[in-house]
């Protein structure tokens, strides 16, 4: 066979492989994933994350039945999370989703959210405002840990504030709990340094250790008739605390390495009140 003759069985050869890998390419691109209905797949790691206009991203709780707010893009200082997304209530968010940031001031939350993740507030230095959700049960710990809240007034469906849950808030000044609560974690308010005034609901039964510890500024605390029990260094240190009523069933004062000090350094705390929880068990060589 001559030369030219075998350059054209090559040629022809060579463009028919050409053409079979081409073709097997586009196929493959046939298949690709099927878009998501209402909004774009996100890249926040394996989550089928979807984004909806508002700069939140989503996906549905595991009954889906409800959705999950998973990420915000966007950089206003107000934001609303909305009451519902593609017509399914909007029923929690994940807790890191706001963590740090320095600008958020205001938050408005639906009445289908129940809980405040743990940190989930922790270190918006800016954050003042605070729309409760009206069927909040739960503040986790450390949640609004060093932010700018004033006052503190989250609605009666409350039965637990986490550790450290408003722990170094520096401009918080006064804190009014109401009826059904039940936990006040350790170190919830710790070092709130402007709080002035305290108000704890009836139906309290214990206060874990150091939630109100080294609040300087602290002078009023009424505290409820169904109170027990107050955890160690509960107040320790609140040097300006001159106003304090002590419950009749107030006798469980926990001890660590035998110091209870839950009122240890209050040096204005009147003598009545020194001599009923003396009375109630309270070691006098500890206040």
């Amino acid at each position: 066979m001559r030369i030219g003759t075998w350059r054209s069985v090559f040629t022809i050869l060579m463009l028919a492989l050409v053409l079979a890998a081409c073709g097997g390419t586009n196929s493959g691109s046939a298949g690709g994933e099927p878009s998501q209905p209402g909004g774009s797949r996100g890249e926040r790691g394996s989550e089928n994350v979807q984004v909806v206009p508002g700069n939140f991203g989503y996906i549905f709780n595991s009954d889906r039945n409800g959705i999950i707010v998973t990420y915000y893009t966007g950089s206003e200082t107000s934001v609303v999370i909305p009451d519902t997304i593609e017509n399914y209530p909007v029923v929690g968010f994940r807790g890191d989703i706001f963590q740090g940031s320095e600008t958020l001031a205001s938050i408005s939350f639906p009445d289908t959210v129940t809980d405040i993740p743990a940190q989930a507030f922790a270190g918006c230095v800016s954050l003042a405002s605070v729309k409760w959700p009206a069927s909040l049960v739960t503040i986790g710990n450390a949640a609004f840990q060093n932010t700018a809240l004033t006052i503190l007034e989250p609605p009666s469906n409350l039965t637990t504030i986490g550790a450290g849950a408003f722990q170094q808030c520096d401009s918080l000044t006064t804190v009014t709990l109401s009826e059904g609560l039940t936990t006040i974690g350790a170190g919830a308010f710790q070092q709130c340094d402007r709080l002035t005034t305290v108000t704890l609901p009836e139906g309290l039964t214990a206060i874990e250790g150091s939630a109100f510890r080294e609040c300087g500024s602290l002078t009023s605390v009424i505290l409820p008739e169904s109170l027990t029990t107050i955890g160690t260094y509960v107040f320790y240190n609140d040097r300006e605390l001159i106003r304090l009523n002590v419950p009749a069933g107030l006798n469980q004062f926990p001890t660590y390495y035998g110091e209870t000090y839950a009122f240890r350094w209050c040096h204005k705390l009147p003598l009545a009140a020194r001599d009923k929880l003396v009375e109630q068990g309270y070691p006098a060589n500890q206040l």
